[in-house]
């Protein structure tokens, strides 16, 4: 018969199923307004769809070619532009971690049409 260090030691090594609830930090919130640009390092500015947003970061849709850990400064319609890392980047749509938190306020108003 097995100890119970040894049923412990085997139990924590089983496959685990995929999570199926959200873990970020900060929910992410649906946009109302969706223009934005993108603007790479020494690159003119491209035009995206904010497709939601949390004060920590966003996903966008893209048209230019975006890699993990680029530096990006990004732009939500007439606000000051944002310093933000491309943290993934697929078929389009990229990922986007802010250098700094948003100010709750902006998000609000992203997420409820008032920009």
């Amino acid at each position: 018969m097995a100890s119970t260090a040894t049923r412990f030691r085997t139990a924590r090594f089983r496959a685990a199923e995929p999570a199926t609830a959200e873990h970020r930090s900060e929910p992410r919130y649906q946009v109302g307004v969706k223009r934005a640009s993108v603007r790479s390092h020494g690159a003119l500015a491209l035009d995206a769809s904010l497709e939601n947003i949390s004060i920590y970061g966003c996903r966008l849709g893209s048209t230019g070619d975006h890699v993990a850990e680029e530096r990006v400064w990004l732009r939500f319609v007439g606000k000051p532009a944002v310093a933000a890392t491309v943290i993934w980047s697929d078929g389009g749509m990229i990922g986007c971690r802010f250098d700094a938190p948003l100010d709750t306020a902006l998000v609000r108003s992203l997420t409820l049409r008032l920009v």
